[in-house]
């Protein structure tokens, strides 16, 4: 917790640590896997943010054997993620 409020801005998956972050007012990127139970609708820190989420169709699960899009998260790059502006 004391790293998260010594920052101006985390950059987190899905996770607790976002959560941290908006409660504290830091500005936030937070990223998502296209899965419906992680839907960034419901699950998105509350406060200055930024959601990424691939470019891909909401699944129901990731299992590689099932899903053409098996590899969604490879295309987000840390290129991509500093194109977001999160001060909102």
């Amino acid at each position: 917790m004391a790293a998260v409020e010594s920052s101006d801005l985390l950059v987190s998956l899905a996770t607790g640590p976002a959560h941290m972050a908006a409660a504290l007012g830091k500005a936030t990127v937070s990223i998502y896997d296209p899965r419906r139970s992680n839907s960034p609708t419901r699950w998105k820190p509350v406060g200055r943010g930024v959601i990424i989420v691939p470019d891909v169709p909401t699944c129901e699960r990731c299992t590689e054997s099932r899903c053409e899009s098996w590899d969604c998260m490879d295309g987000i790059t840390s290129e991509l993620v500093a194109e977001h502006d999160p001060v909102l």
